[in-house]
């Protein structure tokens, strides 16, 4: 099961590259190096895919409600000839440490004792469209871009987690670091160099996911 759910992934990789080198479109921007500031927004679930049930989730970190600085690599923006869609590549490298775990249905979150640390690396691919200016030419263009994408993600993280949507609420220990897929939403509202994002992406690895979500203000630097 898990060779074949590997060899998936690099399919799915490897037909979004070859997507890429052979979309009719045309590389007119140049690459950015993007720095956001925002609350953190990120957590760490853990799955129990033998569940009958339609939340599968066991235990949850979230991270504090403090503000972050983070860093965002981007491609030049591809467009699909004379068309308002596109394409573009995303690279993202992000650490964490959790200590505060979702209780109560939910909605509240607390110190049980428990941690996770590490990282995430990932790199997918975005399928956007695009509304107002295609490129950011001088201090006034102005876009909005919505977008989905899919790509790999590198995980490593340990620690221990109480499951508590589980009966007797167990303590499990956490250890992962191996690859698997990214899904990612996107919504990006910019004038000239400044921007409002939000990016929604979850790195899926076996019993594991590491999830981002926050909504940023920051600046962009062409490369």
């Amino acid at each position: 099961m898990i060779v074949r759910n590997k060899i998936s992934l690099l399919c799915l990789f490897c037909y979004l590259s070859c997507s890429s080198v052979y979309a009719d479109s045309k590389e007119l921007n140049p690459y950015t190096f993007e720095l956001y500031v925002g609350q953190k927004g990120d957590y760490f679930d853990v799955y129990d895919y033998s569940l009958n049930d339609s939340d599968l989730v066991v235990g949850s970190f979230v991270s504090d409600d403090d503000f972050s600085l983070s860093f965002r690599l981007s491609s030049p923006l591809h467009y699909f000839k004379d068309r308002p869609d596109g394409y573009m590549w995303s690279y993202n490298f992000r650490n964490f440490d959790f200590n505060r775990q979702t209780t109560g249905g939910q909605d509240q979150a607390e110190n049980l004792g428990t941690s996770v640390d590490g990282y995430n690396v990932n790199a997918f691919w975005t399928y956007f469209y695009n509304y107002g200016d295609k490129y950011i030419i001088n201090e006034r263009s102005q876009s909005f871009k919505i977008g989905v994408g899919a790509g790999i993600g590198y995980l490593k993280a340990d620690g221990n987690i109480v499951l508590t949507e589980v009966g007797g609420m167990p303590v499990s220990n956490i250890g992962v670091n191996d690859f698997g897929y990214v899904i990612s939403v996107y919504f990006n509202y910019r004038y000239g160099p400044w921007s409002i994002r939000m990016d929604l992406y979850d790195t899926f690895v076996g019993d594991y996911s590491y999830g981002v979500g926050p909504i940023v203000f920051g600046y962009s630097f062409r490369i």
